[in-house]
């Protein structure tokens, strides 16, 4: 029942994406009205990939394409908060937060370019396969994540004499949602900039994962197999993955503004 061409892997990517944007604030409330993270990781890594399992698992009961669709969408409110709140966590440690976030993103670049290849070796062997270790990918961070000490995160931020809460944990009552982030935005306009460029750069990345990796496969332009395809990203995402640490370091000494508008025009 899936749409022909490239419109069923549109679908397929809004379905998740779509949930992220909904779903991201959501995980962060939750957090700041718990006051930890790291259990909410877990539960939304181990949501994540139970709905890898039930997707792979819907022709079995003979379930259409709209199935796939209300899956990807609780997948996807599921593994926002594991990947949000994961990286907010960055917040929480010492050093320099350009350093910080320029770790996770060599971390999530080299998953990206590994998961490219893997997954795309995978899906010549079965279709399901990459669907199975994704699922068993999700399951052992959320394993990991079981395993971080939260207090003693908070005590080594008091021992550098901060005041051992989540960073963002201003002890206030105001809730937050999206009408906060948008207050938040109209008081301090210099928001604007991060955010318009997180959008360009997520669109920009949305139009080539599926424009991009169908152009790869389409047998009229390249006719790669999906290892081939995976390959071909992953010339993108080494590069973009070693480079992020150090960018984030320089960021700490110069300024973000440089690094950005330099990024941005290369």
């Amino acid at each position: 029942g899936a749409p022909a061409g490239i419109d069923a892997g549109m679908w397929f990517l809004v379905a998740e994406f779509g949930a992220f944007v909904a779903f991201a604030v959501v995980w962060g409330a939750a957090s700041d009205a718990l006051g930890r993270r790291l259990p909410l990781v877990v539960v939304g890594a181990l949501g994540g990939a139970a709905s890898y399992v039930a997707l792979a698992a819907l022709p079995r009961f003979g379930l259409g394409f709209d199935a796939v669709l209300a899956v990807r969408v609780g997948g996807g409110a599921l593994t926002i908060g594991a990947f949000s709140l994961a990286i907010t966590s960055l917040m929480d440690l010492r050093g320099g937060n350009g350093r910080n976030m320029g770790t996770a993103g060599l971390a999530i670049g080299l998953g990206a370019a590994i998961g490219s290849v893997v997954g795309g070796a995978l899906a010549d062997m079965n279709t399901f396969y990459p669907v199975y270790a994704g699922a068993a990918v999700l399951a052992a961070a959320a394993a990991v994540a079981a395993t971080v000490d939260e207090e003693a995160i908070a005590e080594a931020r008091r021992g550098d004499g901060g005041e051992g809460r989540l960073s963002g944990d201003d002890g206030d009552e105001t809730g937050v949602g999206f009408r906060a982030v948008l207050d938040r935005t109209r008081s301090t306009p210099g928001l604007l900039v991060p955010l318009a460029f997180g959008f360009i750069d997520r669109l920009t990345a949305g139009f080539f994962a599926l424009v991009g990796v169908y152009c790869f496969q389409d047998p009229t332009t390249f006719g790669l197999s999906a290892a081939g395809a995976g390959a071909t990203l992953a010339l993108f995402f080494v590069p973009f993955a070693l480079l992020q640490a150090p960018f984030g370091s320089l960021s700490d000494r110069i300024g973000r503004f440089l690094p950005v508008v330099a990024g941005s025009l290369a």
